[in-house]
């Protein structure tokens, strides 16, 4: 009962591990106080459609309200951080586009894989087990290969930096 709760918190997580950065943003620049009030706006923000959310939909509906309301501060803390850092939202939302197009083909081949071949007893054949791995394998293969295919500025980092290791 509680798996399509995780799974629409799954996307509540995705948009709050990228507006996790924020907060450095403002330390490193000395906004502390934009960051004070942004926080506060986005507080608001989420306890207003947590509220309403439960109020017309119960858990789940909180869920969903929880999760709209978090992508709404995200969108207003994405602005304020290009605005902090002299830069437009959308260069914003264009430095993250490799890493989401990838992402999203990660998930378009699980899903895939999900269609194709789900179990629908209590045990888990090993034939499920192997189909599933080697899903996730292509899967994962294609996102490394798309983030350095589409030019991921992280994967550029994480390539250099295990470069270096091995030297």
């Amino acid at each position: 009962e509680v798996v399509p709760l995780y799974r629409i918190l799954c996307l509540l997580g995705a948009s709050q591990s990228l507006a996790s950065i924020a907060g450095s943003v403002y330390y490193s620049t000395g906004k502390t106080a934009l960051l004070f009030k942004i926080g506060l706006i986005s507080k608001v923000l989420m306890i207003t459609g947590i509220t309403l959310g439960l109020y017309l939909g119960q858990l789940t509906g909180m869920v969903w309200g929880y999760l709209f309301s978090s992508l709404l501060a995200f969108i207003i803390e994405a602005y304020f951080v290009s605005f902090t850092l002299n830069n437009s939202i959308f260069n914003y939302f264009n430095n993250i586009a490799p890493e989401f197009k990838a992402a999203l083909t990660f998930l378009l081949i699980l899903l895939t894989a999900h269609y194709f071949y789900t179990s629908t007893s209590d045990s888990l054949p090993l034939s499920f087990i192997i189909f599933h791995f080697l899903a996730s394998l292509f899967a994962l293969s294609l996102y490394i290969y798309l983030l350095n295919l589409l030019k991921s500025k992280g994967f550029s980092i994480i390539k250099k930096s295990l470069n270096e290791k091995r030297r």
